[in-house]
């Protein structure tokens, strides 16, 4: 809390814009560990630059301008892109330090993974730091994760791509008639073509299959 104290101080003395900078630093305030005092200590070092602190002015007077949605944080739902578990939905339930995080999910043992592992998706449950197994899945049935994921365009496009993978030759080849058949009639069915496109290839999946 002392350096926390001391990097708002020095940044009003600096006349650095602090309302941007506090609505910064409050989102970490959110995470407990060692990625809290690294982004202290960088700030600290930053600001004991003159030339770093023109640039942290410029950078925190466009904060508030930022479109990010998805933060890395407690009860964030993100996909797993890498490795053993690629394709699993797990949930952030700590964050270890810059580069990994504690994640866990219903069907998986709690395990450290790596950000660059990891995708975050705009799903986000309310847990404490490291719930129990079931609490955790009680949060996720509470927020309903696996019906907001299987009804977002990510989720149907991976489900589209698996099951395009498990197809067989002349599933292929029915599939393919299937298309022909039906772009036609897409948009004289649908004004929103991309998306009647996509429904119709996975409705074209399940009947191939």
């Amino acid at each position: 809390m002392e350096d926390r104290n001391t990097v708002i101080s020095v940044v009003n003395v600096r006349s650095i814009e602090t309302t941007a900078f506090k609505s910064y630093l409050a989102t970490y305030d959110q995470i407990d560990g060692p990625i809290y005092k690294y982004f202290i200590t960088s700030v600290l070092t930053a600001l004991s630059s003159p030339s770093a602190v023109a640039s942290l002015r410029r950078v925190f007077a466009d904060l508030p301008k930022m479109p990010f949605k998805r933060y890395v944080e407690i009860g964030r739902v993100a996909l797993v892109n890498y490795g053993k578990d690629y394709g699993k939905l797990v949930v952030i339930v700590d964050v270890i330090d810059q580069n990994r995080a504690l994640v866990d999910a219903p069907d998986m043992v709690r395990s450290q993974m790596n950000f660059k592992r990891l995708s975050l998706t705009d799903i986000k449950i309310e847990i404490n730091r490291v719930p129990k197994k079931k609490a955790l899945i009680e949060a996720m049935e509470k927020a309903d994760v696996k019906n907001k994921w299987e009804n977002s365009s990510w989720g149907r496009r991976l489900t589209v791509q698996k099951r395009r993978a498990s197809l067989n030759d002349f599933d292929r080849f029915k599939l393919m008639l299937a298309k022909i058949k039906g772009y036609g009639a897409l948009a004289e069915i649908d004004p929103h073509p991309f998306r009647a496109v996509e429904e119709h290839q996975l409705s074209a999946v399940n009947e191939s299959i």
